[in-house]
């Protein structure tokens, strides 16, 4: 005759909880409700169903489900976007439309900055702690390392922006002023702040510069490291190492000596 030795406690010894699963020397497997031990039968006896090790049971029930100590997996299919979660009471799992967001976390790194990805139906975001990557359902996406200044991301508004330490430059934005918006017709490379933004094409010595609007100096073109053409906010064009300058046209334009040069 076989003999029942319910037990008391978990086996690391802490107190029963509600779904705990027993197995009988009998082949029954019982789960405990709180308050009693429950009996489930099973098709044959333990010897030949169950796999046993260290008192631990895993075994298949008549139904088909794959009963372990701890919870049942179902003998049922899920459909698309389904996944097995825990229920509400008792230890069987449940098939459950998978929603909201889904986050694996990796700790911390050596700046106690998180380590983690989180799935949504709407993103995917991807962080080591100094580089990310995240994608969104709406199009926009940045790539790159905040921690360092230096990344590069894209909405409707912003282009393609690119980041570093020295500022922010967008590429492709749409910053018309004018109605109808003429967008198809050209495209931007512009900073975000003109204020505080110098944007440079070239180098130091050979450029093109679109300086900031509070120095009044207007675009410059460099070149040589000292030869600078700039043409000022007034009109005025200024020739390298004070070789004069081009003024504005006045009219009405009289004369033989074109007076609006002036040296």
């Amino acid at each position: 005759m076989a003999i029942l030795n319910f037990p008391n406690t978990r086996p690391g010894g802490s107190p029963l909880q509600e779904g705990d699963t027993y197995t009988g020397d009998n082949g029954v497997i019982y789960t405990y409700d709180g308050v009693k031990w429950l009996g489930r039968n099973v098709a044959v006896s333990a010897n030949a169903d169950a796999i046993i090790n260290s008192g631990y049971v895993v075994q298949v029930d008549t139904g088909g489900n794959l009963v372990t100590p701890s919870y049942i997996l179902p003998n049922t299919v899920g459909t698309t976007s389904q996944v097995l979660t825990w229920p509400a009471s008792g230890n069987t799992l449940v098939w459950t439309t998978s929603s909201g967001m889904t986050r694996w976390d990796q700790g911390v790194n050596d700046l106690n900055c998180p380590i983690f990805t989180e799935l949504t139906t709407s993103s995917f975001i991807a962080n080591t702690g100094r580089t990310h990557l995240e994608l969104y359902q709406t199009g926009d996406w940045s790539v790159g390392s905040r921690a360092f200044t230096r990344y590069i991301d894209s909405d409707d508004s912003r282009g393609i922006a690119l980041t570093t330490d020295r500022g922010t430059v967008f590429f492709g934005n749409h910053p018309e002023q004018c109605t109808p918006i003429t967008a198809a017709s050209h495209f931007h490379i512009m900073r975000e702040n003109n204020s505080t933004t110098e944007l440079f094409f070239g180098d130091d010595f050979n450029y093109v510069k679109l300086p900031k609007t509070d120095n009044g100096l207007g675009v410059e073109i460099g070149t040589n490291g000292d030869q600078v053409w700039r043409f000022g906010t007034d009109g005025v064009l200024n020739f390298p190492n004070n070789n004069g300058q081009i003024g504005q046209l006045e009219s009405p334009y009289t004369g033989l000596v074109p007076h609006w040069i002036r040296c």
